[in-house]
C-alpha cells in the first residue's frame, strides 16, 4: 500500500497543487481499496466479478475480425480468378498452342522432304528413297507462312476476347446478386416498420380502441413482404450459383464485397471523361479479333491465287533393286531439277480465289458492324450511367420526403387525424421509393462497370 501511495502522492501533487488538495483524491484511493478488499473477502462477489470479466474478454475476443473472416471477392478479383481459370479461357489457350505449332509446319516446308517408295512384284522388289528441296516458290510457302502467323496472332487475340466476353457474363451475375442483395435489404427495413406498426395496432386493438380489420390490414402487408423476400432470396442463390459455376468453387455473400455508390465514380479519371468511345475502339478485344480476321482472310485472298504458280524444286534420287523389276535407262542414283504446277480439277483455283476475295470483303464487313457496336454500346452506357445518376439523387430527395411524412402521419394518426389506411399507404410509398432508389444505383454501378471493362480499366 505504501508503494503505491508513494507512486501516487507526486503526480497527484504535481495535479492539484497543495498538499491539503490531496485530501480529496486520498479517500477517493483509500475508497476504491476498501471496495477491493470487501469483493476479495466475499466469494460470491468475487465470483461474480470473475464472470463478467470472462464475458467482457470473450466478448473482446469475438468483435475483432481476422483477415481470413473478411470477405475478399471483389468485382475486381472475381473477373481476374475467373479469366484464369474458366475452362472456356482453357480451351482458347489451347487453341492459341495449336495454332503456334501450325507456324512451326509451315516453317519446316522450307527445308527437304525426304520418302520412300517400296514396290514388289511377284517376288521382285524395288525401294527409291529420294530427297525433295523447293527452291522457288514464286511466293507460295511464303503466303503460306505469313498465313499460318496470322492465324496465330488471331488465336491469341481470341484468348483475350473470350476473357473480355466472359468478364461481361460475371458482370451479369454480379449486377443481378447486388440487385438482389439491395432489394432484400430494402424489404427487411420494410419488415422492420411493419412490425413496429404492428406491435402498436396489436394494442390499440387489445384495448379496444382500433377494430381487428386494421391488425389484419398490416399482416397481409407483411405477407406480402416475406414473399418478396423469398423470391429475391432464390434470385441472391441463383447469381451466387452461377458465379460460383464461372470460378469453379462455391461462393457465399459473406464471401463477396458489394460496392457502394460513391466507391464506382468513372468521371474520376479525365481521359475517360474526356472521349471513352474513342479508348473502347482502341482497346477492344473483339476490335483486334475483327482486324485480324480482316487480315487472315487478305493473306488467304494471296494464298489462294498463289497456289495456282508452279514451285521449282530440285530432286535427289537413290533406287536399289534387283535389276528385273525395273529395266529403265535411268541410273540407280540421280540428281533431278523440275518445275511442278498444279492446276486443280478443272477452274476451282479460280473459284477458290473468287471465295477468298469475298471472305475478305465480308470480314471487313464485320469489322466495320463491331466498330458501330462498340460506339453504341459505350454511348448506351455513358447514358444510363448519367441518367441513373441524376435519378439517385432525386430518389434520394423523395425518400427524404416521405420519411418525414411517414412520421407526421404516424403521429395524426395517434390523434385520430389520419386513417390506418394512410399509415400503411405511406408506409408502402418508403418502401416502393427505397426500391426505386437501390434500383437506380445498381444501374449506376453496372453501367460504371461496363464502362470500365469496355475501355480497359479493369484487368484481369
Amino acid at each position: 500500500m505504501v508503494q503505491v501511495f508513494t507512486k501516487v502522492f507526486p503526480a497527484e501533487l504535481g495535479l492539484y497543487g497543495s498538499p491539503c488538495s490531496l485530501i480529496r483524491p486520498f479517500s477517493l484511493f483509500g475508497g476504491l481499496v476498501f471496495a477491493t478488499l470487501w469483493a476479495a473477502s466475499s466469494p460470491a462477489v468475487a465470483a461474480q466479478v470473475a464472470a463478467d470479466e470472462a464475458v467482457v474478454s470473450d466478448e473482446a475476443v469475438t468483435e475483432v475480425p481476422t483477415a481470413e473472416s473478411q470477405p475478399t471477392w471483389t468485382f475486381e478479383r472475381l473477373v481476374s480468378e475467373v479469366a484464369a481459370r474458366n475452362p472456356r479461357i482453357l480451351s482458347q489457350s489451347a487453341a492459341a498452342s495449336a495454332a503456334g505449332y501450325d507456324v512451326a509446319a509451315a516453317r519446316w516446308q522450307f527445308f527437304p522432304a525426304p520418302a520412300v517408295q517400296v514396290e514388289s512384284s511377284g517376288k521382285d522388289r524395288q525401294l527409291i528413297a529420294s530427297v525433295s528441296q523447293p527452291i522457288y516458290s514464286f511466293g507460295r510457302l511464303e503466303s503460306d507462312l505469313k498465313a499460318a502467323k496470322s492465324r496465330a496472332s488471331v488465336a491469341n487475340v481470341r484468348v483475350e476476347e473470350a476473357q473480355y466476353v466472359l468478364s461481361f457474363r460475371v458482370l451479369d451475375l454480379f449486377g443481378q446478386l447486388l440487385s438482389a442483395s439491395r432489394s432484400l435489404d430494402v424489404f427487411r427495413q420494410d419488415l422492420a416498420r411493419l412490425g413496429a406498426l404492428e406491435g402498436m395496432i396489436g394494442r390499440r386493438v387489445t384495448a379496444g380502441v382500433s377494430a381487428p380489420v386494421d391488425l389484419n390490414l398490416v399482416m397481409t402487408r407483411i405477407r406480402q413482404s416475406e414473399n418478396n423476400i423469398v423470391s429475391l432470396t432464390a434470385r441472391q442463390n441463383a447469381a451466387l450459383a452461377g458465379l460460383s459455376e464461372l470460378l469453379g468453387a462455391p461462393l457465399t455473400m459473406q464471401d463477396v464485397v458489394l460496392p457502394t455508390m460513391l466507391a464506382q465514380t468513372l468521371s474520376d479519371d479525365p481521359s475517360v471523361a474526356q472521349d471513352p468511345v474513342e479508348q473502347s475502339l482502341s482497346y477492344s478485344p473483339v476490335l483486334k479479333r475483327a482486324r485480324g480476321d480482316v487480315e487472315v482472310a487478305n493473306v488467304d485472298s494471296v494464298r489462294a491465287r498463289n497456289a495456282m504458280k508452279p514451285t521449282l524444286y530440285g530432286k535427289f534420287e537413290q533406287r536399289i533393286d534387283d535389276g528385273r523389276y525395273d529395266t529403265s535407262a535411268f541410273p540407280a542414283s540421280r540428281v533431278l531439277f523440275g518445275l511442278q504446277y498444279s492446276f486443280g480439277s478443272g477452274l476451282s483455283s479460280l473459284s477458290r480465289v473468287d471465295a477468298a476475295r469475298a471472305q475478305a470483303e465480308g470480314a471487313q464487313l464485320s469489322l466495320d458492324a463491331a466498330r458501330e457496336d462498340i460506339r453504341a454500346s459505350v454511348r448506351t452506357d455513358l447514358e444510363t450511367r448519367d441518367a441513373a445518376s441524376r435519378l439517385v439523387e432525386s430518389l434520394r430527395l423523395n425518400l427524404m420526403l416521405q420519411e418525414e411524412t411517414f412520421g407526421s402521419y404516424n403521429r395524426l394518426f395517434l390523434a385520430g387525424k389520419r386513417s390506418w389506411l394512410d399509415v400503411l399507404n405511406v408506409v408502402r410509398e418508403v418502401t416502393e421509393n427505397e426500391r426505386a432508389l437501390a434500383d437506380a444505383e445498381v444501374q449506376y454501378l453496372v453501367s460504371s462497370y461496363r464502362l470500365q471493362l469496355q475501355t480497359g480499366q479493369i484487368k484481369w
